[in-house]
């Protein structure tokens, strides 16, 4: 979490819809205004975007981030998008942080000092 952002990272999953689904569940968080969610299905990296800003478009925001257009696309308050890995896990952590990195920068933060949703147990 860093202010009214959420990003996070589902790593392996078993349906590639769980992404959108967990999207659309943080956004529901107290303050949240916008989430980049994605998720390692196979060999392809699950992107979703949601947003509840009336100044954001999430689908121009998905097109600016470091993909390949033809693989995004989107609307006012929902975007999507993937990324085929040559192999599962391969490439998928650095990718991720580039996009958070992306991200953060496109809503206006050049270093955000992101926190978990969760703190762990001591």
């Amino acid at each position: 979490i860093y202010r009214n952002l959420i990003t996070s990272h589902l790593t392996t999953i078993n349906h590639p819809e769980i992404v959108a689904e967990m999207a659309d569940f943080f956004l529901k968080h107290d303050r949240i205004g916008t989430v980049l969610c994605s998720g390692l299905y196979k060999d392809t990296l699950v992107i979703s975007i949601r947003t509840s800003s009336e100044k954001l478009n999430a689908g121009e925001l998905i097109s600016k981030l470091p993909l390949d257009r033809d693989n995004v696309g989107g609307h006012d308050t929902t975007a999507g998008g993937f990324v085929q890995l040559p192999k599962k896990n391969a490439e998928a952590d650095e990718l991720v942080e580039t996009l958070v990195a992306s991200f953060a920068e496109l809503m206006g933060y050049d270093e955000p000092s992101w926190r978990p949703l969760l703190e762990k147990e001591a």
